[in-house]
């Protein structure tokens, strides 16, 4: 089998996109060619694309798969290995795919026994830009955090992080995702679509001025 159905842009034209058959890429002794079993859904998807595209071109940037072939400068990994990656911005496609090809400076994440490939494909750009959001912020025990949009990608995760660094956590986010932000541990919530709900917050534990805001 030499070919792989995939939802490609077909040209430049926008929203031009459709579920074709097109050719499994080659890699080169730098890459890995991964079987995907989930996908990773954002905004990003469908503009994330290389300067020098040749359409039809498969979109998506994450995933996660089984490692079905490596080049021979691939040391880190090896066939059937289960991982989670981001590819993106390269002439061979995206992730949108059966198949995709990964490149071994890529973000890469071996997956745990336990988690899904559904879970883990849902982690590499949300999971890699909170990280990078909390290192910057270097957040100390008892330290406080407003996250606007908690319930997002990025929110879902900077609760759980700032939690499990004994961070007290507020987070906006619509009425109907209040018990969700709770469940995953922030101590306040409010609604984005009250008029007060800046008050509400600085009320309740610390200067809004001086809390960080991830957007997601």
């Amino acid at each position: 089998m030499n070919r792989m159905k995939a939802i490609v842009k077909q040209s430049a034209k926008p929203n031009d996109f459709s579920l074709m058959e097109v050719p499994i890429p080659d890699i080169n002794e730098d890459e890995m060619l991964v079987r995907v079993k989930a996908i990773g859904v954002g905004i990003h998807d469908g503009y994330f694309l290389p300067s020098d595209i040749k359409y039809p071109y498969p979109i998506g940037i994450e995933a996660a798969g089984i490692i079905e072939n490596t080049g021979r400068n691939i040391t880190d990994f090896q066939e059937g290995d289960r991982i989670a990656f981001v590819s993106m911005m390269q002439t061979k496609g995206g992730t949108w795919a059966e198949y995709a090809v990964v490149a071994d400076n890529s973000l890469i994440i071996p997956i745990p026994k336990e988690m899904s490939f559904t879970e883990a494909a849902a982690i590499p750009v949300a999971g890699n830009t909170t990280l990078k959001a909390m290192h910057a912020l270097q957040l100390k025990p008892n330290d406080s955090l407003f996250i606007a949009g908690a319930s997002g990608a990025i929110g879902t995760f900077a609760i759980q992080i700032a939690v499990a660094r004994n961070c007290i956590v507020a987070g906006s986010a619509s009425k109907r995702n209040h018990d969700y932000m709770i469940s995953l541990g922030a101590s306040k919530t409010v609604d984005y679509q009250d008029s007060d709900w800046i008050k509400q917050v600085q009320q309740w534990r610390f200067n809004l001025a001086q809390a960080l805001q991830v957007c997601t």
